[in-house]
């Protein structure tokens, strides 16, 4: 998918001539709305920066941190590469929401709503929890 978006991103970038540049020199144009003037090696190196600054971790949206620590930690303890339903997996899921939601309350004592939402959480993680224990034992009986 990142190879076709950054294909897509450079196929987009065209060339303008300028009256106000020397002779022969063409504004280029590119998708993520910067200016530059030249040939285009140097617009396709800047928007392999500018695809490069998109998709860093660092520049996402807190719902899309969120999801990369999900799938790092339901990663630690896969079974297999697809495995998102499993007991232990649904439990890293769970740590890690309630972690960010933690953090949030250092912040805001008051939210009151979105207390509720993190009891609901812990309850569902303790739940599973209980439930990979009691097919742990059985399993070993």
């Amino acid at each position: 998918m990142i190879r076709n978006f950054q294909a897509m991103m450079l196929s987009s970038v065209r060339t303008v001539p300028d009256k106000r540049l020397p002779f022969g020199s063409k504004l280029v144009l590119n998708s993520t709305r910067s200016l530059s003037s030249g040939s285009g090696t140097d617009t396709d190196s800047k928007g392999a920066k500018a695809l490069e600054r998109f998709f860093t971790i660092a520049e996402a949206s807190t719902k899309g941190k969120l999801k990369k620590e999900k799938a790092e930690a339901m990663a630690k303890v896969n079974q297999h590469e697809l495995d998102t339903g499993t007991p232990e997996a649904q439990i890293a899921a769970l740590t890690v929401r309630i972690d960010k939601l933690r953090e949030h309350f250092a912040q805001h004592k008051k939210d009151v709503h979105s207390r509720r939402g993190l009891e609901r959480l812990l309850n569902r993680r303790r739940k599973t929890q209980k439930y990979l224990r009691r097919k742990q034992t059985s399993s070993q009986n």
